[in-house]
């Protein structure tokens, strides 16, 4: 974008995630909404607004929303508990896991990528860890003794579901639960197509909730994406690009994407159901409830999936204790981000 706005062939309004949008910010290529932040702030709530919003001026408009989230089978759950409501927390799960799990017959309460940070970070963030917390790529926050509690309560949910890290892969995760079989998964909306058919075809309903929370924990926050809409900097006609923008934060323009793509637009709870379609969409509610938990954290280099991914799969697999875990990953981020440079 910066190249074909420089050169005058660029868009006038550009769409793009918004952990990019800090660069677009510094380097003039996103321009200020001015008049119409609040219109688009009450529109999508303040839990999205502030995402694109630095010094009291808002950059973008959010449009979508992407977050993984506890999806559930409400059938088989009501036929094991008597109840189809899912669990709120991770001891729910283990108590559940307790008489259902069989290891033989390869059957499992619940099943996730083990051994990737962005599936075990609900579990840390639960008990009060935040990923670079003052925004500094320099300040992770590997040594924070809140992320060293995390890794021992998460390395102890290996008892929930005894399988390696490298075994826990797509197979063995999503094509496990459209069998009809598996209480529970974590995934994100990406399943929606192959689970709505597996349903449809074995007759289970299944849900999509909040992820649960640990043990004398908080909210499972999750690292969820977003994406923009931004106003260039380089437009020849700003006030009509800033109209462009706007009606992509309208319940129209909502609707419009989500009907044509299958986004999940961000909303606010109060115009949810304004958007045409999306009322009656439960599985998209799930998705935005934890949204709504998520950390938008501004940048997440690659190298910080790459320290974060071998430290969680050193514990669940019991390879290292958390502290030499803990240790290894920050040597192992000072020594990425510095080639990173």
């Amino acid at each position: 974008m910066s190249l074909d706005g420089e050169a005058g062939s660029g868009a006038d309004v550009f769409t793009t995630n918004y952990d990019d949008l800090s660069q677009a910010i510094d380097s003039s290529i996103a321009a200020p909404l001015g008049e119409y932040a609040d219109i688009v702030s009450e529109r999508v709530g303040e839990d999205f607004a502030s995402v694109v919003t630095r010094d009291d001026q808002m950059y973008a408009v959010p449009i979508s929303t992407e977050s993984i989230a506890l999806f559930y089978n409400a059938t088989l759950l009501e036929q094991l508990t008597g109840s189809a409501e899912p669990a709120t927390t991770w001891e729910e799960i283990r108590e559940l896991a307790g008489t259902y799990n069989d290891p033989a017959t390869n059957r499992w309460t619940i099943r996730f990528l083990t051994g990737e940070l962005y599936y075990a970070y609900p579990v840390l963030s639960s008990l009060g860890w935040e990923l670079y917390p003052d925004g500094d790529l320099d300040s992770p926050g590997l040594d924070d003794p809140a992320l060293a509690a995390g890794l021992e309560y998460y390395g102890g949910l290996r008892d929930v579901w005894t399988v390696n890290s490298a075994d826990a892969t797509y197979d063995f995760i999503e094509n496990e639960f459209v069998k009809g079989q598996t209480p529970y998964v974590i995934t994100g909306p990406w399943t929606f197509g192959d689970f709505d058919a597996a349903a449809a075809e074995l007759g289970f309903e299944y849900g999509v909730t909040t992820l649960p929370t640990a043990a004398g924990g908080g909210p499972a926050a999750s690292l969820a994406g977003m994406g923009v809409a931004a106003v260039s900097g380089y437009s020849e006609y700003p006030a009509a690009a800033r109209v462009l923008a706007n009606f992509m934060a309208s319940e129209e323009g909502a609707a419009a994407l989500y009907a044509s793509t299958g986004a999940i637009p961000t909303v606010s709870d109060e115009h949810f159901d304004d958007v045409e379609g999306l009322a009656d969409d439960e599985h998209a509610a799930g998705i935005m409830e934890q949204s709504r938990n998520a950390h938008f954290v501004t940048e997440i280099p690659e190298y910080m999936y790459t320290a974060g991914n071998e430290l969680v799969a050193n514990v669940w697999d019991g390879v290292l204790a958390v502290d030499a875990a803990q240790q290894r990953a920050a040597d192992s981020y000072t020594e990425l981000r510095d080639l990173a440079k």
